[in-house]
């Protein structure tokens, strides 16, 4: 039986794919999009992704009772607030990074899904990545001994960003819009760190946001550093990388999408051997891996991949990183 879902908000960068992601997957029924702001719907919804769906009123989304799932594509001044309306409702959730504003806030609505016994999943999209599940199904066995450092850039250059507030509304503007992604890592390997501490810079003058960030995450023993910039010119995604360290092993990923991943290993594990190696983990396009295992989850047939206190803990870190007074 397929599962009846519907997104609310067209103004997020990943709003058009996960709509695709919806019409592509066999075990959902996408029943329609409603956008708040007229003026959102004005500019993007002539995206090719909508030509087909819907266009609903909240009341007719959140009203029908046969839609069992809602993702918010909201911007994140505005996605706690439907997220609740969605729980409220009794829908389960697609909840896009950043989850908001408000650390407190996000800690209310994981409360209220709770109690509703409703799933609420995080749009970080490496989650599901294959090289990150690589890389964590390594440290969980052990293969690499002692984690004790994590590095991680994520670049940019989106001017169309800055439409309807995207970024200079936000804490610490491109770190604030891509930083949590790669936040979510070393907090999955780490745990929350200890302490925190960013350098936020305005160097594409004049600047109307941060566009040239480096945050640093201390551990007992291990540190974590995360680079987000806004200047680059040319593709930028070719060389987004995320590099983990340990006593016994290294990961290395670049790009992230589709991944490309060397390995070294002091010890042979499975089918690797010892020494330096590329790896084949294969590639799904993102949004494609969380929503299965988000219907999975409706039904029963899987658990979260995470639980509420790693995304609080990626919530806390990500805004501390932000300078956000918590």
């Amino acid at each position: 039986m397929t599962i009846r879902v519907g997104q609310i908000g067209i103004a997020h960068s990943h709003a058009a794919g996960r709509v695709q992601a919806f019409l592509g997957n066999a075990n959902v029924e996408l029943v329609g999009v409603h956008e708040p702001l007229p003026s959102v719907r004005r500019e993007r919804g002539g995206h090719a992704a909508y030509a087909a769906v819907p266009w609903l009123n909240a009341d007719e989304l959140l009203g029908d009772a046969t839609v069992a799932a809602v993702a918010i594509e909201t911007l994140p001044g505005e996605n706690l607030r439907w997220a609740r309306e969605a729980l409220l409702a009794g829908k389960h959730v697609i909840l896009e990074k950043a989850p908001g504003l408000s650390l407190a806030d996000l800690d209310d609505l994981l409360a209220l899904a709770a109690a509703r016994q409703r799933v609420v999943q995080m749009g970080y999209q490496y989650r599901f990545n294959p090289a990150f599940q690589f890389a964590l199904r390594l440290a969980r066995a052990g293969t690499l001994g002692r984690l004790w450092r994590v590095a991680g850039q994520i670049a940019a250059n989106l001017p169309g960003y800055t439409r309807d507030g995207d970024i200079q509304n936000y804490p610490c503007g491109i770190w604030f819009t891509l930083g949590g992604h790669l936040l979510d890592q070393p907090v999955l390997f780490l745990g929350p760190p200890k302490s925190v501490q960013t350098v936020l810079r305005r160097d594409n003058r004049p600047a109307e946001f941060d566009d040239n960030n480096l945050a640093v995450f201390e551990y007992d023993r291990a540190l974590a550093t995360i680079e987000t910039w806004n200047l680059e010119a040319g593709e930028n995604a070719a060389h987004r990388r995320f590099e983990l360290y340990g006593e016994r092993g290294t990961v290395l990923i670049s790009p992230l999408e589709p991944p490309r991943v060397r390995v070294y290993l002091a010890d042979p594990f499975e089918e690797l051997a010892h020494g330096w190696q590329d790896v084949d983990v294969g590639w799904r396009p993102r949004y494609i891996g969380d929503l299965e295992h988000f219907v999975a989850c409706i039904r029963g047939d899987a658990q979260p991949l995470v639980d509420r206190a790693h995304d609080l803990a990626v919530q806390e870190a990500l805004l501390r990183a932000a300078g956000v007074t918590l």
